[in-house]
Parts: structure tokens; C-alpha cells; sequence
């Protein structure tokens, strides 16, 4: 269930699915964006957010850059 699942990454990993799923998705995206030219909707896409916005927002409070100032500075 999604209780037990919460509670054994919590346990095992000290972090919850949602915290894990969100970082695994900006590793991805800054991989992407550092080593392919695509457009940011297409990195925002690519790396499971469904809408560009959302994904910038969340970039940025991981990263405390752009996805755009990312790409510039890679």
C-alpha cells in the first residue's frame, strides 16, 4: 500500500517516494539539458512534468537556477 511503501523509504532511505521521485527527476533533467539541445518543454516532458511551468518552479527550488540559466552555465 502506499502507507507501507511511505513508510519503508522513509525507514530505508530517509525520504519519502514523492522527495525521491522529484530528485531523480532534476538529476535527469540536468543531464539532459547539459548534453542535448532540446527545447525546455521537451526536457519538462521527458522528465515526467506535464506542464513547463511546474517544472521550472520545481527546478529551481532544487537547483536554485533556471532550467534555462542551467543550460547556460553548463
Amino acid at each position: 500500500s502506499q502507507n507501507q511503501l511511505r513508510t519503508y523509504m522513509k525507514k530505508r532511505y530517509n525520504t519519502t517516494p514523492k522527495v525521491y521521485l522529484d530528485k531523480q527527476r532534476i538529476q535527469k533533467a540536468k543531464l539532459l539539458l547539459s548534453t542535448q539541445d532540446d527545447s525546455i518543454s521537451q526536457i519538462a516532458t521527458s522528465c515526467g512534468y506535464s506542464s513547463v511551468s511546474w517544472f521550472i518552479s520545481q527546478f529551481k527550488k532544487h537547483t536554485n537556477t533556471t532550467p534555462k540559466d542551467f543550460r547556460y552555465k553548463s
